[in-house]
């Protein structure tokens, strides 16, 4: 970006922000409600984006991300997890160090 394109960008979002009839008169007493405070929220973020979509250039780019795994295998993971900390907790050196009722007999 530029200074040229970030002018750009004030000069449209302006001009979207004047073509819609509740931001184009709005005064500091016009908001009574968070349901007013919510609708011209909304009407701001969509002129910014409008605005957005018309000025920054913008281009895909390819996901370098790792590639999730299916769900099925995630939870699958998590089970075994699961069986593997409950076989931890009874093996046998575990519980003979623990204090059990019983092993004062």
């Amino acid at each position: 970006m530029n200074d040229d394109l970030w002018t750009q960008f004030g000069q449209i979002t302006n001009h979207f922000v004047n073509s819609y009839a509740n931001l184009a008169n709005l005064k500091v007493d016009s908001i009574h409600s968070i349901k007013d405070l919510n609708s011209i929220w909304t009407a701001i973020r969509d002129c910014i984006i409008k605005a957005v979509k018309e000025v920054i250039f913008h281009h895909k780019v390819a996901n370098n991300s790792t590639q999730r795994l299916p769900k099925l295998l995630t939870q699958l993971q998590l089970d075994i997890k699961k069986v593997n900390q409950i076989y931890y907790s009874f093996k046998a050196s575990n519980i003979k160090s623990s204090n059990w009722p019983n092993d004062s007999q």
